[in-house]
């Protein structure tokens, strides 16, 4: 549904058209699909959601953030494109607030979240995330863990393909509330869809998680719920962790991609190419001394970033100041 809306804004489709898109689809699905074949029930559809729907709306060149849409070019100096809202790319967001609070209001929900209180662990082992060192550090002396009322989040995102014959993909961030029991925690119903991107580019995540970041903020500062169980009280929540394959990875980070050069995590040597198969791979030889690149430190990464930010920056044409 979120697709076929993001579909008939893009192309400001009439209502006759998207309705006959709808049944040109339903044609195409099994007996007893749930896709509305009217128009009306198209729209009832979005009228109904418990959460709010925020586009976010970004550059077409440089894919950066456009905070304000009533500018006519792209506000960062390295690139002035035309902006219109009009044909503008954006994303979607579901805010976490909202849909924390609808989870909340959930009869047994609230109870559900003192599972980890309850569970019998032998020490030394790690049946769960509970018992990782960071957990147990935000658990202990009053932390923000050891309240029922706060939760925290494992997150996900990657890039999924939607036509075979075009570049067009969506990339969602899902997000799992840790404190649930792990069968409950990972029922769909239970998990948070916080953004989707969708489009022929892979999101900057710079642009893409600015208001993810926002809305993490905000449940880190806390907000106000209701539940059956407990009545009104604030609840507070992190990002605890994030997982994603080795590209997601790499874009997440800013990180040179695993089969390129200076990929390793743990060092800046630069690798070598190598047959494998019938294609090449990256690899790096095994060094019975020190490796031949200098240890990846916090401060050499951030050199790196500014680097290729000011390189980046000359080649789209206009350098700006650090």
């Amino acid at each position: 549904m979120l697709l076929l809306a993001i579909f008939t804004t893009k192309y400001n489709l009439i209502g006759e058209a998207t309705e006959q898109l709808l049944k040109i689809l339903a044609l195409a699905l099994p007996h007893g699909h749930k896709l509305c074949t009217s128009l009306y029930e198209f729209k009832l559809f979005f009228k109904n959601l418990r959460n709010p729907l925020v586009r976010h709306y970004y550059c077409n060149h440089c894919v950066g953030y456009i905070d304000n849409t009533t500018v006519q070019s792209c506000p960062y100096e390295f690139c002035k494109a035309q902006f219109s809202v009009r044909n503008a790319s954006y994303f979607i967001e579901m805010p976490l607030e909202h849909q924390i609070k609808n989870l909340f209001a959930q009869k047994g929900f609230y109870e559900s979240l003192g599972h980890r209180f309850k569970r019998k662990s032998s020490d030394n082992t790690y049946e769960d995330i509970y018992d990782g060192k960071l957990y147990k550090q935000l658990s202990e002396n009053h932390g923000i863990l050891s309240f029922q009322e706060n939760i925290s989040f494992t997150f996900n995102t990657d890039g999924a393909p939607v036509f075979k014959s075009s570049k067009t993909s969506i990339w969602p961030i899902y997000l799992v509330i840790n404190e649930l029991p792990y069968k409950q925690r990972m029922q769909k119903e239970n998990m948070i869809l916080a953004s989707l991107w969708y489009g022929n580019k892979k999101p900057s995540m710079g642009t893409f998680l600015k208001p993810f970041l926002k809305s993490l903020q905000k449940m880190n500062e806390g907000i106000k719920c209701i539940s059956p169980e407990r009545g009104q009280f604030l609840c507070r929540g992190l990002l605890l962790c994030g997982t994603a394959d080795l590209p997601a990875r790499s874009l997440l980070c800013n990180h040179v991609q695993y089969n390129g050069a200076f990929s390793c995590w743990k060092c800046e040597q630069e690798g070598e190419t190598a047959s494998v198969g019938r294609g090449h791979a990256r690899i790096f030889p095994f060094q019975s001394e020190e490796p031949k690149g200098p240890v990846r430190t916090k401060e050499n990464v951030l050199e790196n970033a500014r680097t290729a930010v000011q390189d980046q920056q000359v080649v789209m044409g206009k350098p700006v100041k650090e």
